[in-house]
């Protein structure tokens, strides 16, 4: 009988190890924070079966400028997870964020907070206006804000960020990208229009460090595997893409990507 009980308990622990080794490294929960409704998307950085990355727009679909619809982004990416980005202007579609795609800047501003995207898989959160164009070699990134946290401490000044857009102080539907003490990235957005004081204040409670709001209102957009969860009403300039590697294949090149 003691030589069963072990048996049992050592199938247990194999199923148990088994089970884990197979965990989603990128997975997707519904939420309820601050009365709000909130689609968080968590990556596991610490795993090397994820990478997560900026990806610019390639069509133009009719505008001036390269910009696509969500659902376009997703059959030509074909990600596990994805978000919209950095701004841009909507009636020209020029960027108006910085966006750095393998050391080579396609627009640059010193506005918000930088999200450096490593190569090893290292997600930094830098305040723009510490950004140093020779520093940059190898590196994807963009810019975002308003700040929501940094360091662990909130931090939600738009003025002193060099955001004067009086929309930003209104409610409005948002995403944000964040980052836990744990090295877990997470995607977020919002299906009720909110001040970026409780957007804020969710990231908090999704324990986040580091946490920047992104370009929101009707360019908010998330995605997950297979289901939109957030959809933007107009076209994107550019997309953070999450991508997870499937057993007995590689991770999709930076060249594919963009």
């Amino acid at each position: 009988m003691k030589f069963k009980g072990i048996a049992i308990w050592t199938v247990v622990l194999f199923i148990f190890f088994i089970s884990a080794l197979n965990a989603d490294e990128v997975f997707y929960q519904k939420l309820k924070l601050e009365g709000v409704r909130v689609h968080v998307v968590t990556v596991n950085l610490n795993s090397p079966n994820v990478r997560v990355k900026p990806v610019l727009a390639q069509r133009n679909n009719g505008l001036r400028n390269p910009a696509e619809y969500f659902w376009q982004f997703i059959y030509r990416l074909t990600p596990k997870a994805m978000i919209n980005g950095t701004f841009h202007d909507t009636k020209t579609y020029n960027l108006a964020g910085t966006v750095i795609l393998d050391g080579k800047i396609k627009s640059f501003y010193r506005r918000g907070v930088a999200i450096i995207f490593n190569s090893d898989n290292r997600i930094d959160f830098l305040p723009a206006k510490y950004l140093d164009r020779k520093q940059l070699f190898g590196v994807d990134a963009i810019t975002a804000g308003p700040t929501l946290l940094l360091r662990g401490k909130l931090s939600l000044s738009p003025r002193n960020e060099g955001f004067f857009d009086p929309a930003l102080y209104r409610r409005a539907k948002r995403s944000a990208l964040g980052k836990t003490a744990g090295n877990k990235f997470l995607l977020v957005t919002v299906d009720n229009p909110i001040y970026l004081k409780k957007l804020a204040s969710i990231m908090r409670k999704l324990k986040c460090v580091d946490a920047v709001s992104l370009d929101g209102g009707g360019s908010s957009g998330l995605y997950y595997r297979g289901k939109t969860l957030t959809r933007p009403i107009r076209p994107i300039t550019n997309v953070v893409v999450v991508y997870e590697k499937k057993r007995g294949a590689g991770l999709p090149s930076a060249q594919k990507a963009n």
